[in-house]
């Protein structure tokens, strides 16, 4: 019997499936590839997975929650600093590279290198006792 209802849908569904923008062409075969998504070899979704899907927001997956966590990480000042050293040497020696990309570069290099370098200034004694202005 469930053949018998599952052909009577395939005669239902393709005169719908014509009226689809693109998809006039279909066949009871193309009927049939889409029902048979429906079997339990794929995946099933609930109400809330395809609304976030639609919507595109992220879903509490384990996949998804180590990119988030990845995301979250601060870039401390001596990796900022080195990441920028490194690549201003790679625009130094390239062909393309302007004296003004270059000198963008140092700059964003020195942006990075300011604040560890302020850290790592051993602190006097009397900074200790002195209020600090806020």
């Amino acid at each position: 019997m469930d053949v018998l209802l599952y052909e009577a849908n395939k005669s239902e569904i393709l005169p719908l499936i014509k009226c689809i923008p693109d998809c006039e062409d279909a066949t009871e075969h193309t009927v049939t590839e889409w029902l048979s998504c429906d079997t339990e070899t794929n995946q099933l979704y609930s109400d809330e997975e395809i609304i976030s899907l639609v919507q595109n927001k992220p879903q509490h997956d384990s996949d998804l929650e180590e990119t988030d966590e990845s995301e979250n990480v601060l870039v401390i000042h001596s990796e900022a600093a080195n990441a920028l050293e490194i690549a201003l040497r790679y625009i130094e020696q390239s062909e393309n590279a302007t004296s003004t990309d270059i000198m963008f570069m140092r700059r964003w290099r020195n942006i990075a290198s300011t604040p560890r370098i302020t850290s790592l200034r051993q602190t006097n004694l009397t900074e200790f006792f002195t209020p600090k202005h806020r």
